[in-house]
């Protein structure tokens, strides 16, 4: 297998946005005198593990870089490392793993069959769905071939929507008829499934002029601003599919309601403002949640004022636990506050950045854990796991789950920082973070491998490489240290895989009713209003 590194190129993949256009990056960011040579080493990390995964695993889902086998799972088997590879070998100018990995999409996936008897349709519609979009807009909107993969594909997807205003997530039978897994009354959903397809599916009508996608992922997404609220903007995380009706009062930003949070400013991002396509409506309940994000969520641990991490609530109580999947908070915060003009939510965001990224530079291995808990301000756990150690006592937070598999959530955020402030202190918490997945997550033949434990200072790897190492991790940090053209926040907004899509910025602001940010109250126990 020939080496696809390429001489360090101009990356001009977007072009710079004229001042009148701009609207969020900040203006005039002025890269380092080493942003070059940067660059350079994570696209050095990239195509090694790439080459690797087209030498031991061409077109499977994923590689196991340890025993250097392919790896097909509940993705179905149609290559998710492939098409979630494509967005980011055009933004780190790969153009050969760009004509491999879309030749592949094209000619060898056949998406009326699949490996697996279950398929996610959230975890389908991020990758693939959005990935093959992404790939057709940033190669100039003449490859047709892809809107026609991504249009088979979702067509079999739409079997989830059943008599339901929301989808079931899991399909079977998936190689004839394909249905959802549970029928039943006590089906559920939760917010992140159901509420992570309005921009896949909307950019899909746009270029099939089949509205049936948008009027189905709309329908959705309203179900779920609809939905009975814990706290203004903020329900519990599952629902029941019959009658949308929460299952429990389970409130948090993490995984299973992450990414609908997410959307519900960036679908006003890339819609617009035009009549009727409830923009305003999903960004009110996103400026809704965040204050109360801010008031309830957000704890300090007990002796560590300069830290925050944002926890969990259920029955009356605050859960003292966050985790990596919760670090693109900061990063959505911060777009969100930008397009509101609110400077108040945008300063929440950066110091939630900084708070998660001491999560990394407070280990051993310089990496970040999956999850940890931390003693609230008064002293309480709410019966979460805690012990006492030097580590926890001197970090602010106890880890309980020590892993890392390749998470991009921290460096997203720290993405967002630099490319909207412009402050390089984020390029340097950036480039840490690198050098230390780098040194700890390489495998022996060059490819990324997850590890097994951050508090080690040589931590054990893991026979794991998945696909969002290709599309949102190693993005992000050759964004960084690109041309502030390259993926600009002024022309792309990213799926919650990262994949880039266009839009023209319309300034809803003048629409939104912020009133008064709140500050937290820092309270173990709390009463919902």
């Amino acid at each position: 297998m020939k080496s696809f590194l390429l001489a360090l190129p101009a990356l001009l993949v977007a072009l710079v946005p004229s001042a009148a256009e701009a609207a969020l990056q900040a203006p005039n960011i002025k890269l380092p005198a080493n942003a070059p040579a940067r660059l350079q080493a994570v696209r050095q990390f990239y195509n090694t593990s790439f080459t690797q995964y087209l030498k031991h695993a061409k077109g499977a889902d994923e590689l196991f870089p340890l025993s250097k086998k392919p790896q097909n799972n509940f993705l179905g088997g149609w290559g998710a490392t492939m098409v979630d590879s494509i967005s980011t070998s055009y933004l780190l100018d790969f153009p050969d793993f760009v004509k491999i990995a879309e030749d592949w999409m094209i000619n060898n996936v056949d998406y009326s069959k699949a490996s697996s008897n279950e398929i996610s349709i959230f975890e389908t519609t991020i990758r693939h769905v959005a990935g093959l979009i992404s790939a057709y807009e940033l190669g100039g909107k003449k490859n047709q071939a892809l809107i026609k993969q991504a249009d088979i594909l979702a067509l079999k997807l739409l079997n989830g929507w059943d008599n339901t205003d929301a989808p079931y997530n899991i399909l079977v039978g998936w190689n004839g008829t394909s249905r959802p897994e549970d029928r039943t009354n006590d089906a559920t959903a939760n917010l992140a499934e159901a509420g992570t397809l309005f921009m896949e599916f909307s950019r899909l009508s746009q270029y099939t002029n089949n509205t049936v996608y948008v009027q189905l992922a709309t329908r959705a997404m309203n179900t779920l601003v609809g939905l009975k609220k814990t706290f203004p903007g903020l329900t519990g995380q599952d629902f029941f599919l019959h009658n949308n009706t929460p299952s429990s009062d389970y409130t948090y930003f993490g995984g299973g309601s992450d990414s609908y949070y997410e959307y519900l400013a960036k679908v006003p991002l890339l819609i617009g403002s035009q009549s009727g396509n409830n923009a305003t409506k999903y960004l009110q309940t996103w400026v809704d949640g965040v204050k109360s994000g801010i008031k309830y969520l957000i704890q300090s641990p007990q002796g560590h004022d300069d830290l925050y991490f944002v926890a969990d609530y259920t029955k009356g109580k605050i859960i003292p636990e966050s985790g990596h999947l919760q670090a693109y908070i900061a990063g959505n915060w911060m777009l969100g506050a930008k397009m509101i003009g609110n400077d108040k939510i945008f300063q929440w965001g950066l110091k939630l950045a900084k708070s998660y990224y001491r999560t990394y530079n407070s280990t051993a291995s310089g990496i970040g854990p999956e999850g940890w808990t931390f003693k609230l301000k008064d002293g309480s756990l709410n019966g979460q796991p805690y012990k006492n150690t030097a580590f926890s006592q001197k970090s602010g937070f106890y880890i309980t789950s020590p892993s890392y598999n390749m998470r991009p959530e921290m460096v997203e955020s720290l993405f967002y920082a630099w490319r909207l402030t412009g402050d390089p202190q984020w390029l340097d918490y950036i480039w840490n973070t690198f050098l230390a997945i780098k040194a700890h997550c390489t495998s022996p033949s060059g490819a990324a491998a997850a590890i097994s434990d951050v508090r080690q200072a040589k931590p054990a790897l893991v026979d794991n490489l998945q696909s969002f190492y290709f599309a949102e991790l190693m993005k992000y940090f050759a964004m960084a240290f690109s041309d502030p053209s390259v993926g600009s926040l002024d022309k792309y907004v990213f799926n919650t895989e990262a994949h880039p899509f266009e839009y023209t910025f319309k300034n809803l602001s003048s629409t939104i009713n912020v009133g008064t940010i709140p500050t937290p109250l820092f309270k173990s126990s709390v009463t919902p209003p």
